[in-house]
């Protein structure tokens, strides 16, 4: 995502050996047939997910099978939750994961494979809030659809 919370969500890739090396960085373009095309231009980059996003969390969720998405929808005032079954998408729609009306000035669920039980049924995750400044863990039941 670019710098703020209100941009769309682009994919890269790069090897672990090479994070340091910006030119070994490929970027998502789109689909050919069920190919994912990749560029090392990121001008090229197609948007996996529209904006607005923040504070954005990937992992991926035994439970499901499928690769899961938090972030901050700072127009809706919420933190919305979506999954794929792959990294670069196509991405379901987006659900409230919790609301701001419950917790005024949320923002930045991040996710952390080590904090889950169920194989991931149950999702242990940290969230900010404005007032009081601090960071909570929070916890969330997904079921399969």
């Amino acid at each position: 995502i670019p710098s703020s919370r209100f941009g769309a969500v682009s994919f890269m890739r790069v090897r672990p050996q090479e994070i340091e090396d910006y030119g070994s960085y490929e970027y998502f373009t789109g689909m050919t047939g069920a190919n994912p095309r990749w560029s090392k231009n990121h001008k090229h980059s197609q948007p996996i997910v529209p904006g607005p996003v923040g504070e954005l969390s990937v992992i991926w969720n035994d439970y499901l099978g499928r690769w899961i998405m938090t972030y901050l929808n700072e127009e809706k005032k919420r933190i919305e939750i979506r999954e794929s079954r792959e990294p670069w998408g196509p991405w379901s729609s987006a659900l409230e994961l919790v609301s701001g009306r419950e917790y005024p000035g949320l923002y930045g669920a991040f996710l952390h494979p080590d904090l889950n039980s169920g194989r991931g049924r149950v999702l242990y995750y940290t969230m900010s809030l404005w007032a009081p400044y601090n960071v909570f863990v929070m916890r969330s039941e997904i079921q399969k659809r």
